[in-house]
């Protein structure tokens, strides 16, 4: 879903579980940023849960939140708490392609 976000969860999960398959030992992912913005937290930590499950946990798990999107520290830490509920290694900031920004030291 790089960089938008916008793929459907078992698009993403198969494109993870792929590069997996293909020797990554990391795996990137960017958040429903559609979700995330309406407040959407379960639907967001779904699909980052289906992801963590087709890769399994021996690989690093990285979400992208898209904090310039985000907007609020609320929403951030929500989007955190999503990730960390669905079996994410780290979050990371921006994708730096978002028009809405990238990330910023306050984030």
């Amino acid at each position: 879903g790089f960089p938008s976000g916008a793929h459907q969860p078992e698009i993403k999960a198969a494109e993870a579980a792929r590069a997996v398959a293909n020797g990554a030992t990391e795996v990137d992912v960017v958040i429903d940023l559609g979700a995330a913005v309406a407040g959407l937290w379960r639907l967001v930590e779904g699909e980052l849960a289906l992801v963590r499950e087709a890769i399994g946990h021996d690989v690093v798990f990285k979400a992208i939140l898209e904090t310039a999107l985000l907007e609020t520290p609320e929403r951030i830490v929500n989007a955190c708490w999503a990730a960390e509920s669905a079996g994410a290694d780290f979050v990371k900031t921006s994708t730096g392609y978002h028009r809405a920004g990238g990330a910023t030291t306050q984030a």
